[in-house]
């Protein structure tokens, strides 16, 4: 089923493609068409400013341009991923310069976040058992089956039109506004696409791609360590990811210990950042005992997977 759906939206992407370049085209023509009426028009009030049809012709001119204007730029935002232009057989310098930077910077940034996000050491296989010795809270039984149950067709729905419609560009193309205005035409595949996950626990890898965005930490980032990550999924995808985290959410606040103020609704990493300051203010000053203070690489807790 998965496959049946991607293959639909490969196809639609196809024919969308087409009709966007043609309407994109048009939509450009008529707002440069609006611009000039309306600087004709308004020429023309100069010269007979108590002219009251010229006034009530400005007003329409003025709201066909604007209108004009959004529709071409709600266009114009859906292919605003950065995208090179074909070339051909330009040969300059400037060109091949560009070209060998371009692949030398995805080539650094490639190694640098194979590096950080991967994993450098075997895994266990037995750390379950080992942990299962030093954690003291784990969720009932009443709980494991609330989040296993059966998902249902209203469940999904309702998870689909929370996204919010343009938030992010996504690999397939196809963002949760597409699904929502269409969710009378594709709501059953997407259903049975997110059912069959559910029961089966796997997951196409046309559903799994993502794009790393990278987001600057510093205000003039020249290494990759100055760039953070963020993952941008498909719509399928945080579809299925949305679904379990409303089904972890309530189990959160009776395993997650309330020194650990984050990651639970309520709760504020500041507190902790207030109660270290609190802690460590003249903590030199009494030397009665001896004492040590550790403090943890953030940037490994937050920016690395290992």
């Amino acid at each position: 089923m998965q496959y049946k759906l991607c293959s639909k939206l490969r196809n639609l992407k196809k024919v969308l493609k087409t009709l966007n370049n043609d309407k994109v085209g048009e939509l450009t023509i008529k707002s440069i068409e609006a611009k000039a009426a309306l600087d004709d028009c308004q020429h023309l009030l100069d010269q007979q400013p108590l002219h009251s049809n010229l006034r009530i012709r400005e007003k329409e001119l003025i709201t066909y341009y604007t209108t004009t204007l959004k529709v071409e730029e709600d266009l114009l935002r859906q292919k605003s991923r950065i995208q090179w232009l074909k070339a051909g057989d330009l040969n300059s310098s400037f060109f091949f310069k560009a070209i060998n930077g371009d692949i030398l910077v995805k080539k650094e940034a490639i190694r640098h976040f194979q590096t950080i996000l991967g994993c450098s050491r075997p895994i266990s296989h037995g750390i379950g058992s080992t942990l299962s010795n030093i954690i003291d809270k784990v969720i009932s039984n009443e709980q494991a089956n609330f989040m296993g149950r059966d998902v249902t067709d209203d469940e999904i729905r309702d998870v689909c039109f929370s996204l919010y419609p343009n938030k992010a560009p996504d690999p397939d193309g196809f963002n949760a506004h597409f699904f929502k205005i269409t969710w009378d035409i594709v709501g059953e595949d997407v259903i049975s696409v997110v059912q069959e996950f559910f029961r089966s626990g796997l997951l196409l890898k046309k559903v799994n791609a993502i794009i790393l965005a990278l987001v600057p930490k510093v205000p003039n980032p020249s290494k990759m360590k100055d760039f953070r990550s963020i993952s941008c999924y498909n719509t399928l995808y945080k579809i299925i990811a949305k679904i379990i985290g409303n089904r972890i959410k309530p189990c959160l606040l009776d395993i997650i210990i309330p020194s650990q103020s984050a990651f639970v609704a309520g709760r504020s990493i500041g507190d902790n950042i207030l109660l270290v300051q609190k802690l460590m203010r003249n903590y030199h000053k009494d030397a009665s005992c001896p004492r040590l203070a550790l403090k943890v690489d953030l940037m490994k807790a937050f920016d690395m997977v290992d």
